[in-house]
């Protein structure tokens, strides 16, 4: 620990976190390990970026239930329009629709591609709720607005497989 309290890391540890997300990530990829590369990434994320990996992580605080909601019923949805064309179905024996929500560094990276959008729906969001905010109480409530996983983009990875 520094004298601020904080956890200081050794140079090892920040080197193999390093690696980990510029060497061995996308190696895991490119072998097909995806599990691999996801825990490679968050973890080293997690080492090297704590303040952007606690604002990730903290965007799947209490709405991880409706991202699932969402996922499942987009899948489901999909799957159901494709086994519904009857000249797809013709083409192909199976049909199978996978869907998550996107880990912790995944997302950050999304956020940043997007940010100026993101951070532009966010202010015009809170922008908006602390205007119904003053309306409706006289002006002696605070608005509790902040981004949404929901207002990232990307924010679900989905995966049509058909053979």
């Amino acid at each position: 620990r520094s004298s601020s309290g904080s956890v200081v890391l050794s140079r090892t540890t920040l080197r193999t976190a390093k690696d980990a997300l510029l060497v061995y990530a996308p190696l895991a990829q490119r072998l097909g390990m995806q599990r691999l590369k996801s825990e490679l990434e968050n973890t080293a994320f997690q080492i090297l970026y704590r303040r952007q990996y606690s604002v990730a992580s903290a965007l799947y605080t209490g709405e991880i239930d409706d991202m699932k909601t969402i996922i499942q019923v987009l899948s489901s949805r999909i799957e159901q329009l494709l086994r519904s064309d009857p000249i797809f179905i013709d083409q192909v024996d199976e049909v199978s629709v996978s869907s998550r929500v996107k880990e912790p560094y995944s997302l950050w990276r999304k956020m940043l591609r997007y940010r100026w959008d993101a951070a532009k729906a966010k202010t015009e969001s809170a922008k908006r709720v602390m205007e119904d905010d003053l309306d409706s109480n006289d002006g002696n409530s605070r608005s509790n607005a902040m981004i949404s996983i929901k207002l990232v983009p990307d924010a679900i990875a989905l995966r049509v497989i058909f053979r």
